[in-house]
């Protein structure tokens, strides 16, 4: 499993992750552009993702998932209510997958857990294949 920060702060949020047969960002916080601009940069192609998994539902983790989803036509997946907190960014007809417990995406087995922030609900995940597991937390109120 790889991961790469493609952004990290107020400005915007970003985590590529890939596993053996699939590509993710954990949130798209930055316009769709920008977003395909630094996957580039690391010599990762932006058509290559495979889905969206969301945080929450705060801009800077949000901001280009509707542009950068639909043109991909990939699914997004996320908390019911994280889904329904960014319906103004979809497109009618996107492909949404709500989650409320751990789920798989080809091969990777993703546990969202809770974590203390001004949005609820706000979810870290462990990212996990063949023995490696991969933390995410961002936004934390406290550890």
């Amino acid at each position: 499993m790889k991961y790469c920060i493609l952004a990290s702060g107020s400005r915007g949020n970003s985590i590529y992750v890939e596993g053996r047969d699939t590509r993710v960002l954990i949130d798209v916080g930055l316009s769709a552009r920008e977003i395909e601009n630094r996957l580039r940069s690391k010599n990762l192609d932006p058509a290559a993702i495979d889905a969206v998994i969301l945080t929450h539902a705060h801009n800077d983790h949000v901001k280009g998932v509707g542009v950068f989803a639909n043109r991909y036509k990939i699914p997004v997946y996320g908390h019911p209510e994280t889904l329904d907190g960014i319906t103004r960014l979809l497109k009618p007809g996107q492909k949404v997958q709500a989650t409320n417990g751990p789920f798989q995406f080809r091969g990777i087995h993703l546990t969202p857990f809770r974590v203390p922030h001004d949005c609820e609900p706000t979810h870290g995940f462990l990212v996990q294949e063949d023995g490696r597991v991969l933390a995410i937390c961002t936004d934390l109120g406290y550890v």
